[in-house]
């Protein structure tokens, strides 16, 4: 009986030891990863890149979907406040700042605004990037939407796509602006 206890508790002693290494270990990967990929572990030692300012446009609403008021002003309503998602979505994205831009009079949009208004307005908030386009809702189901981003500094085109999503729903339209802001990221990140 003391014997079977005594190969037990040094099982035991050498399953804890078997985990600590296996610890450390891991640390030592993440530490020598963290290294090769030059981030520094020593606190203050590196310094986080420059936020990159983006100014988000207001985006055009097409509803062509021949829906109830209430659906049709529910959609108008996400449409509406999808400058702000998709500028929340820069910040979660990449070292983005997002700016507002004062609007010219009659709108704030790519359809409401001359092109030269708007870049000048996106220039004058101090951004390096503007970002506008639409959205057109087919059905209930499909969504079509445009975005065009802009290198302010470089004057140059970043990104002119079109992308379909599904649903007008609050989540659909969060889907919809952490896809964009991902393309344009890589766009910009594209010499």
């Amino acid at each position: 009986m003391g014997r079977g206890s005594d190969e037990t508790g040094a099982r035991a002693g050498r399953a804890a030891g078997a985990a600590r290494a296996g610890f450390l270990l891991r640390c030592g990967i993440v530490a020598a990863a963290l290294a090769a990929g030059g981030w520094a572990v020593a606190a203050g030692a590196s310094t986080p890149p420059a936020a990159v300012t983006v100014a988000v446009a207001a985006f055009d609403n097409d509803d062509t979907a021949g829906e109830s008021a209430e659906r049709t002003a529910a959609h108008a309503a996400r449409v509406d406040g999808f400058d702000e998602l998709l500028g929340a979505a820069f910040g979660s994205t990449g070292p983005y700042r997002t700016v507002r831009i004062a609007c010219p009079a009659g709108g704030c949009s790519a359809t409401t605004a001359r092109p030269e208004a708007l870049i000048a307005a996106a220039r004058a908030a101090g951004a390096r990037i503007l970002v506008y386009g639409g959205i057109h809702k087919m059905s209930t189901l499909v969504q079509i939407g445009k975005i065009q981003a802009v290198d302010l500094s470089a004057d140059r085109l970043l990104i002119d796509r079109l992308f379909t999503f599904r649903g007008d729903t609050d989540a659909a339209f969060a889907r919809a602006a952490d896809f964009m802001a991902r393309q344009v990221d890589e766009a910009f990140a594209r010499p």
